[in-house]
């Protein structure tokens, strides 16, 4: 039987596992470490970058004053935004980039908008001085959703240092992994004022954490994630596609208890590696590219940047049959899982379908994008991306014969 390859395969080898359970083998990673990649100088450890998207509205916005994101983003933003009673206004994105640009957002500003939130879709660099410089011109709070994009730099400066707050996320699939958990980085008023109205402590390391971080290795390595996803789809037999997903609207509350010793220890493992972990995904991505690139029906999104400019957090494409209408997604994750390749459905919820007063709106290129898109995963081991890379042009041949 083919083996399976996970749609978020688990970033961490079993030998950093294990040292990062043996204190001070290695010291965990001082904030100071992760600062000086997202070019600030003051921050703080949060529970997730969702956690510190809520710190924010909470703390610089009040309720009623609307803020501007894209339409096509992580709907895990949902629950921020109910809980903090602001009003979203979504902006349409690009179908090149998957970002919101300029013009997406000019016409949206009301005397009532108060913020606007920049995002780094799956680290492709959004364009981040036009929209700096209307925030700026608009006198408009720029809040930086780099959650994907950490190492990333663009026009010379790194992601987390063009909003006046930003937020990374460490959470399992992105580039630096700690298993979860989040970074606020901003200007230093915005940063005092935000900590001023949280009760920080400080979380432990606990036996089910590590076994947890343990178990997920084996369910996600390749040899095991066939009988892991079977578990998985007979545990989730009523659930699919069209049924909402749903925020726990009490995980957000005033206070947390920032990351472990050992979420530290695996953040500061994956620190020394940053380079090569982004090397790793730059040159799957170079290589998925290829194989697109053969088959006229089959988009890879991209920026006006360099290639070494993307994190590639997830590596997106769009498929669609050559009449340039969408496959349906079912069809096309069973082939993929027939030759040993999970491929994820991104974003497949519209974030405006939560909010009654954007029910109705046209978000044109936000649907268009939901309906062909795929995540190709991305193996921190390269022997996998090339099986990776063999089995996409297997499966694109089967689509498009």
């Amino acid at each position: 039987m083919v083996r399976l390859i996970p749609r978020n395969p688990f970033p961490h080898p079993f030998s950093e596992l294990a040292r990062a359970c043996i204190p001070r083998i290695p010291d965990p990673a001082p904030i100071e470490r992760f600062l000086e990649l997202t070019g600030r100088d003051h921050g703080f450890f949060t529970q997730s970058a969702r956690k510190a998207f809520f710190l924010i509205l909470n703390s610089l916005l009040r309720a009623g004053d609307e803020i501007i994101l894209p339409a096509f983003t992580c709907n895990v933003l949902v629950g921020p935004l109910l809980k903090s009673n602001v009003t979203p206004i979504f902006a349409d994105v690009s179908r090149t980039s998957l970002n919101m640009e300029l013009k997406h957002l000019e016409c949206l500003v009301t005397d009532r908008t108060r913020a606007v939130v920049m995002t780094h879709q799956f680290g492709f660099p959004a364009d981040a001085a036009a929209i700096v410089d209307f925030c700026r011109r608009k006198e408009l709070l720029l809040i930086e959703d780099a959650a994907p994009a950490l190492g990333v730099s663009v026009q010379g400066r790194p992601t987390g240092s063009w909003g006046d707050v930003a937020i990374f996320s460490f959470e399992r699939s992105k580039v630096a992994s700690m298993l979860h958990g989040g970074l606020l980085v901003g200007r230093e008023d915005l940063v005092r004022k935000i900590k001023s109205r949280t009760r920080l402590s400080q979380k432990r390391s606990s036996f089910a954490e590590v076994c947890r971080a343990f178990f997920q290795h084996c369910a996600l390595n390749d040899l095991f994630y066939r009988q892991t996803f079977l578990i998985w789809r007979l545990w989730n037999k009523n659930i699919s596609l069209a049924n909402q997903w749903q925020p726990d609207l009490d995980d957000y509350i005033l206070e947390h208890d920032g990351l472990s010793d050992f979420q530290k220890r695996l953040g500061g493992a994956q620190l020394s590696r940053l380079g090569q972990i982004l090397q790793t995904r730059r040159e799957a991505a170079v290589m998925f590219s290829e194989v697109f690139s053969d088959f006229a029906s089959c988009t890879v999104p991209q920026t006006s940047g360099p290639a070494q400019a993307h994190s590639y957090s997830r590596f997106p494409v769009l498929l669609q049959n050559a009449d340039g209408r969408a496959f349906d997604k079912r069809y096309v994750h069973q082939i993929g899982v027939r030759h040993g390749i999970d491929l994820g459905f991104t974003f497949s919820y519209k974030m405006s379908s939560y909010f009654p007063h954007t029910r109705g709106q046209n978000f044109k290129n936000t649907d268009w994008i939901i309906e062909r898109i795929y995540n190709v995963p991305i193996h921190p081991n390269p022997e996998i991306n090339h099986r990776t890379a063999r089995s996409l042009r297997t499966i694109c041949s089967e689509l498009f014969s």
